[in-house]
């Protein structure tokens, strides 16, 4: 999507495109420059925004932040985490089990570190057992709720790497006889529009990504216009939005509490 106005047209002001996940400086150009007709003067990547920073071109890394000198914005996904975890425990649970993503990408692993954060602070020993990495799609979470809850001391919740699994979650719950929100807490993570949909609505980890959007648009014009800037890394404060899928009657949204 457009951040600015075109080229040395549209009164001046530079082209600067959002181009996602992109493998290689030349798909991020070409992706950039489609349907614009002018020269692209900058990026918003959300993955490989190193190669593209390589050619020199200006360029903002958004939701995953991997250094490379380019400045970065995205979510405190350790943080989410941690407020969906500590939200569980709060409600009586101590078998939460942590399900989806992997330690391959950074938000993976910052989430996975955010779930063991609230058992640290809350004295309780976290399972690894419980850990486990799962596509992230409905079919992951599905099948992953199901041989969790074979085992001898299966979990009573589940803190999920993304709404997508959160929804296959409920879905492998219902397939053997479990309601959940009701028989079992279930926090997903991204707050989509979907969620409030389902039924039990879903409890999850709201993220503001139009606030985030804005921040990328705003330094990757300051990028342009200095490229000898200092790296700056802008991280937003996301929030628990509280639904009936936790056992919660009704939606709401817990304070937050001080960052450890």
């Amino acid at each position: 999507e457009d951040s600015g106005a075109g080229g040395e047209g549209h009164g001046g002001a530079p082209v600067v495109r959002s181009v996602g996940n992109v493998q290689s400086a030349d798909m991020a150009h070409r992706r950039a420059g489609e349907g614009i007709g002018q020269a692209v003067r900058g990026h918003v990547v959300e993955d490989f925004g190193g190669s593209i920073a390589d050619t020199g071109a200006r360029t903002v890394q958004q939701v995953r932040g991997i250094g490379h000198g380019i400045h970065a914005t995205g979510n405190d996904h350790r943080r989410g985490t941690y407020l969906a975890t500590e939200h569980l425990i709060a409600l009586g649970h101590r078998r939460i089990a942590m399900i989806g993503g992997n330690d391959a990408v950074s938000t993976g692993w910052e989430r996975h570190k955010g779930y063991l954060d609230a058992f640290e602070a809350h004295g309780i020993a976290a399972d690894p057992t419980l850990i486990v990495p799962a596509v992230a799609t409905r079919e992951g979470g599905a099948e992953a709720i199901k041989t969790l809850l074979k085992g001898r001391q299966p979990p009573t919740a589940a803190a999920c790497y993304n709404d997508l699994t959160a929804f296959g979650v409920m879905l492998g719950l219902r397939q053997i006889g479990r309601e959940p929100g009701r028989d079992f807490a279930v926090v997903g993570c991204d707050d989509v529009s979907e969620a409030a949909l389902w039924n039990p609505a879903l409890t999850s980890v709201t993220i503001d990504t139009a606030a985030m959007g804005e921040v990328a648009a705003r330094m990757l014009l300051e990028r342009i216009a200095d490229h000898h800037a200092p790296r700056r890394e802008i991280v937003l404060e996301p929030k628990l939005t509280v639904r009936a899928s936790s056992g919660q009657g009704r939606a709401s949204v817990i304070p937050k509490v001080p960052t450890l």
